[in-house]
């Protein structure tokens, strides 16, 4: 069994992770926060757009700021 490793950075938009097996990448992840919202894409490991969600932030969700 393989285990998948992940590696999160902190960019200038918000927080990116990227999921490796073997030292291969699968795929990446990106969230953004605009305002009240958190945008989110996963990624392909061609870069192409595989979901796009949007979550609404309420006033007592923690740890995001």
């Amino acid at each position: 069994m393989s285990a998948i490793s992940v590696a999160t950075r902190y960019t200038d938009r918000g927080i990116t992770c990227g999921f490796f097996c073997k030292g291969q990448q699968l795929a990446s992840i990106e969230f953004v926060k605009v305002n009240n919202y958190v945008h989110g894409h996963l990624y392909d490991t061609d870069g192409e757009t595989l979901i796009k969600f949007v979550e609404r932030l309420e006033d007592t969700d923690e740890g995001i700021s």
